[in-house]
C-alpha cells in the first residue's frame, strides 16, 4: 500500500482509543516451575474418564472437580506455560461437566452445543497432554515455546469485552425455555472462544482471559445441569457463577467508556425484553415509491458504466455512486422489504466501484469476489423490477397507500445494548484490521472479511429505527475501506478518492451517535428499587390514574424498579422493558 494512503487512514483519530504503554509478555516457566504442570494435566485426564450414569453422580463429581480447580489450579505459578494450562483446564472442565449433563438429559449429540466446539474436546485435551509433556523438563529436552509478546492493549478494547460479558451473562440467566437455553449455551461458548483469541496470552490480558473463560464456562455448565434436572440450590456451579458475577461488576465499575453503562440488575431487566427482530411489512405503495426514486438514478449510473475507461473515469463514477448512496437511499422508508432493498443497493454501489478498480488493477474477472455478488444483485433487481412494474401497470399500489404504520419502531434499551455489546465489537475489529492493511495479501483477506462481516451484520442488527441507522453506517464504512484500497491499488491518488473523506464523516457521526444512544439507554435505566407494601397485591396501570387499564399486579414485598418517584404515581419499568405506573403510597424503599 502506498505510504501516503496509509498515513491518511491512520490519521482517522477516532479509531485510536487510549493505549496502554507497551506491556511485556509473561515469562517462560523455569525448570522448577514447569515440573508440576504435567501432573495437573494427568489428574484431569484421569478425572475425564470417570463414569457418571445419574444426575446425583454428576453433582458429586462436579463438586469435587470445582474444589480441585479452585484450590489447586489457583496455586499454579504466574508463568506463561502454567497460565496456558490453567486457562485450558478451566474450559475443558466446564465442557466435560456441561456435555455430560446434557447427555444424561438424553439430548442427542446433534443438538448438544458442546459438540459444536472446534476443535473438539478430545482433540484439545490430547493437544494439552502433548504440550504438557513437552513442557516437563524431566521427560524431554525439546525447546519450550517462547512466551507470546504482549501487544499494546487499549482501555476501549478491555471495556468492550467487559460490557459484552455482562450483557451475555445477564441475558442468559433470564432464559428458561429448554431450546433457548441450549442456544444460549452455544452462543456463550462461541463468544468465549472468539474473545479469548482477541485477548491473546498477555500478562495484563490474562486476568481478563481467566474471568472470560471461568464465567462463560461455569455459566454454560450451570445451565446444562439445570437442563439435566439439577434443582436450584443443588447446582454446584451456582457459587462460582455468583463469584464471577461479583468480580465482573467490580471490574465493570473500574472500566471507562462502555463498561460504565453495564450495571447490576437494571441491565438484566432491559435485556430480558429481547431485541427487535422484525420490521413491519411494507405496503405496495411504500415499495413502489422506493423503486421509482431509485430507478432514474441507477439508470444513469449503469449508463455511465460504459464510459469508464481509465482511472479518472473511475473516480467520477465512484463520486456518482457515493452521491446516490448518501443522498437518495436515506429517503426510503425502512419497512421490511425496503430495508432489504436499501441494503442491496448500498452494497451494490460499493461493489461496482470496487469491481472496476480491481479490474483496472489487473485482477482476472473470475477471481474478483464481487463478480458473483453483482450477478446475484442484478438477479434480485430483475425479480423486484418485474413485481413493481406489474403493480404500477395494474394501479393496485395506489389503493394500498394507507394500509397501516410501516415505519420502523423506536429502539428499546435492549436493542441499543445489543447493538453495542454484540454488533459493534465485530465492526471495530474489522476497522482495526483495515487500518493494518499493508500488502495485497492483507487486502484480499480484508475483502473476504468484508463479505462475511456484512452478512453477519445484516442478520444481527435489531430491526428498529436507531439501530438500523447505525447498522447501515457500519455497513457503509466497512465497504468504503475496501473500496478505498481498491481505488488506490488501481492508481487513484488518495486526495481524489471520495470514499476516504466519507469514512471520516461517517465515523465522526458514528461515535457521536454511540455516545448519545448509550447515554439515553443508561439514563432511562437508572432507577431506584422500591418494594410493594400493599397487602396482598397492588395494581400496575398503563398511565397515572385509577381510570387507566391494569397491565400487571405486584405482590406484597415484591421489588420494582422506579424510574420517577417525583409525583403521586411512580413510573416503573416492567420486566419486558415497557413503562407503567403504580400509586406511590403503595411503595416503600424498605422491604416490608
Amino acid at each position: 500500500m502506498a505510504r501516503k494512503l496509509l498515513i491518511s487512514l491512520l490519521s482517522l483519530c477516532f479509531l485510536s482509543g487510549v493505549i496502554h504503554s507497551q506491556q511485556s509478555g509473561l515469562l517462560a516457566c523455569d525448570k522448577e516451575l514447569a515440573k508440576p504442570l504435567l501432573d495437573f494435566v494427568i489428574q484431569f485426564q484421569f478425572a475425564n474418564g470417570a463414569s457418571m450414569t445419574s444426575v446425583e453422580e454428576l453433582i458429586e463429581f462436579a463438586r469435587e472437580q470445582l474444589q480441585w480447580r479452585d484450590q489447586e489450579l489457583a496455586r499454579l505459578p504466574a508463568c506463561w506455560e502454567a497460565q496456558r494450562v490453567h486457562l485450558s483446564l478451566i474450559q475443558l472442565l466446564g465442557e466435560l461437566l456441561g456435555r455430560t449433563a446434557l447427555e444424561l438429559a438424553d439430548l442427542p449429540e446433534s443438538e448438544n452445543p458442546y459438540y459444536d466446539i472446534e476443535p473438539g474436546y478430545d482433540e484439545r485435551l490430547g493437544s494439552l497432554i502433548v504440550a504438557a509433556m513437552s513442557i516437563d523438563p524431566s521427560l524431554t529436552t525439546a525447546p519450550k515455546p517462547e512466551p507470546a509478546a504482549c501487544p499494546p492493549l487499549s482501555e476501549d478494547e478491555l471495556s468492550d469485552i467487559v460490557f459484552e460479558l455482562q450483557a451475555l451473562e445477564v441475558v442468559s440467566l433470564e432464559i428458561e425455555d429448554r431450546n433457548k437455553t441450549l442456544a444460549a449455551i452455544g452462543g456463550q461458548l462461541a463468544w468465549r472462544d472468539k474473545t479469548l483469541l482477541r485477548l491473546r496470552d498477555c500478562g495484563d490480558a490474562f486476568e481478563m482471559s481467566l474471568l472470560v473463560a471461568k464465567l462463560t464456562s461455569d455459566l454454560s455448565a450451570l445451565q446444562a445441569l439445570a437442563v439435566a434436572g439439577v434443582p436450584e440450590g443443588a447446582n454446584p456451579f451456582e457459587r462460582p457463577v455468583a463469584q464471577g458475577t461479583r468480580s465482573l461488576i467490580e471490574l465493570g465499575e473500574a472500566m471507562p467508556a462502555s463498561g460504565e453503562i453495564a450495571s447490576s440488575e437494571s441491565l438484566s431487566l432491559v435485556l430480558a425484553a429481547g431485541r427487535s427482530l422484525e420490521l413491519p411489512a411494507c405496503t405496495k405503495h411504500d415499495q413502489v415509491l422506493a423503486w421509482t426514486k431509485s430507478a432514474e438514478a441507477f439508470s444513469e449510473l449503469y449508463s455511465t458504466t460504459e464510459t469508464v475507461e481509465d482511472v479518472d473515469d473511475l473516480i467520477e463514477y465512484s463520486r456518482l455512486a457515493l452521491e446516490i448512496r448518501e443522498e437518495m437511499l436515506p429517503q426510503y422508508k425502512l419497512c421490511a422489504e425496503n430495508f432489504d432493498y436499501v441494503w442491496l443497493l448500498s452494497q451494490e454501489l460499493n461493489d461496482l466501484v470496487t469491481w472496476f478498480a480491481m479490474r483496472f488493477d489487473g485482477m482476472p474477472r473470475k477471481a474478483i469476489p464481487f463478480t458473483e455478488l453483482n450477478i446475484k444483485a442484478l438477479s434480485a433487481h430483475d425479480a423486484r423490477d418485474k413485481q413493481i412494474r406489474e403493480w404500477i401497470r395494474s394501479g393496485e399500489w395506489q389503493d394500498d397507500e394507507a394500509a397501516g404504520d410501516t415505519d420502523p419502531p423506536t429502539c428499546k434499551d435492549a436493542d441499543i445494548l445489543h447493538l453495542y455489546a454484540t454488533v459493534e465489537p465485530d465492526f471495530r475489529e474489522f476497522t482495526d484490521t483495515a487500518l493494518s492493511v499493508q500488502t495485497r495479501v492483507d487486502y484480499l483477506d480484508l475483502v473476504n472479511r468484508l463479505i462475511r462481516f456484512r452478512d453477519a451484520l445484516k442478520a444481527e442488527i435489531p430491526r428498529c429505527a436507531e439501530a438500523l441507522e447505525v447498522g447501515l453506517t457500519m455497513r457503509d464504512v466497512a465497504s468504503d475501506f475496501v473500496t478505498v484500497f481498491a481505488l488506490e491499488n488501481a492508481g487513484a491518488a488518495a486526495e481524489d478518492i471520495p470514499f476516504l473523506e466519507q469514512i471520516r464523516e461517517d465515523m465522526d457521526w458514528f461515535f457521536a451517535r454511540r455516545d448519545e444512544l448509550l447515554e439515553v439507554s443508561d439514563g432511562t435505566e437508572a432507577g431506584k428499587t422500591y418494594y410493594v407494601t400493599a397487602n396482598p397485591y397492588a395494581n400496575i396501570r398503563s398511565c397515572a390514574s385509577t381510570s387507566c387499564g391494569i397491565v400487571a399486579t405486584a405482590q406484597n414485598g415484591e421489588a420494582l424498579t422506579v424510574i420517577d418517584d417525583s409525583k403521586d404515581w411512580y413510573e416503573i419499568r416492567l420486566e419486558n422493558g415497557e413503562t407503567a405506573y403504580i400509586a406511590g403510597f403503595l411503595m416503600s424503599k424498605t422491604k416490608p
